[in-house]
């Protein structure tokens, strides 16, 4: 498929962008009302010194509000084992999950992810639908042993590396 500027819409972008493997997050953040959290896979590691991580939240969520008015946020990245979570933060799957409080870091995370990142929130850019937010990483620990869990064309998968 191909189009003009003229002719790309959001429909024609976003299946564009599904082409385009990417890990599955859930991002996290302590509420006046308990913890929050939403699925996410726009995350990137944006440097090594300082370390500093960046989640794009669309503002039509209840995480723009919830976020904007935070301090500190983790960022799970989710293991292949771990769709039901990646469904239960988008809203599509109810039930009880797992949520630890990580006292080294003083935030929530999720008990069993493959990756958790704490961030202190250092930055936030307006960039269209989307709030860029900016941390500054305090603490993480991570299972290499398992596989990430991956999204592409609408669909979870898993990622097979060749060896």
């Amino acid at each position: 498929m191909e189009a003009t500027l003229k002719e790309i819409d959001a429909r024609f972008f976003r299946k564009g962008m599904s082409l385009f493997p990417t890990g599955v997050t859930v991002v996290l953040t302590q509420t006046p009302q308990g913890v929050h959290g939403i699925t996410v896979n726009s995350f990137i590691s944006v440097s090594l010194d300082p370390l500093l991580i960046l989640v794009s939240i669309d503002k039509h969520t209840k995480m723009y509000k919830y976020i904007c008015n935070s301090d500190k946020y983790s960022v799970n990245i989710l293991s292949a084992k771990q769709e039901a979570l990646c469904w239960h933060f988008a809203g599509k799957k109810e039930g009880d999950v797992e949520i630890l409080f990580e006292e080294k870091a003083a935030a929530p995370v999720l008990h069993q992810a493959l990756v958790r990142i704490v961030a202190d929130i250092v930055d936030r850019h307006e960039a269209g639908d989307h709030v860029l937010v900016i941390g500054s990483v305090v603490y993480m620990d991570y299972h290499e042993e398992q596989e990430p869990l991956v999204f592409c064309k609408g669909k979870l998968g898993r990622l097979v590396l060749e060896s």
